[in-house]
């Protein structure tokens, strides 16, 4: 991560999209990534079960996940269209046990006005690229009535592995959390 500069580096890549006229820049997200990324997430807590937070963040708390990320080398990339971020992706523990450190957690979040797009897609193979040297096991958490969500990891090689019924409770319901998980083959995770 850079504190301000953007810059072009080997964590770089350039994706077409079927239905953007203009080509996306997946890079590592930067500290001056944290205003947008905070809106973009807010956009969730506000209207939707994509995150199971309710209160809005700050940029301030932001750009600590960012710093917190950076400190355990826990990537986040952005989807970055002219220097405007679209949508992001990160890495994160599963668990703090040592025996889960060949297991990491993927979350996407993408502008709602580019859904359908392939963002999430180019955002999802990216951080696997990452993934597939150093985990073994890649899971996402996922309100079970996300469809869209579900079927973006589906795409990408991942299974519905089990459920949890009722661990969440926003806009006055209880919500199911689908696990849905990836076993990478020929991966060096237990080596984190």
């Amino acid at each position: 991560m850079v504190a301000k500069e953007k810059r072009m580096s080997s964590d770089s890549s350039r994706y077409s999209l079927a239905n953007l006229s203009q080509e996306v820049l997946i890079r590592e997200a930067i500290l001056d990534d944290a205003q947008p990324l905070s809106s973009l997430y807010n956009f969730y807590v506000k209207s939707s079960t994509a995150t199971f937070a309710v209160q809005e963040e700050s940029p301030e708390d932001r750009r600590a996940w960012l710093l917190h990320h950076e400190a355990r080398k826990m990537p986040v990339f952005v989807a970055d269209l002219d220097g405007r971020v679209l949508g992001f992706a990160s890495v994160s523990p599963y668990h703090d046990r040592c025996a889960y450190a060949g297991t990491c957690e993927l979350s996407v979040y993408v502008d709602p006005n580019c859904l359908g797009k392939g963002l999430g897609k180019a955002l999802i193979d990216r951080l696997m690229e990452h993934c597939r040297t150093r985990y073994h096991a890649v899971l996402a958490l996922i309100c079970s009535e996300n469809d869209a969500s579900l079927k973006l990891f589906a795409s990408r090689g991942f299974k519905q592995v089990g459920r949890l019924q009722e661990v969440g409770y926003k806009f006055d319901r209880y919500l199911d959390v689908s696990i849905l998980q990836l076993i990478l083959p020929n991966s060096n995770g237990s080596k984190r």
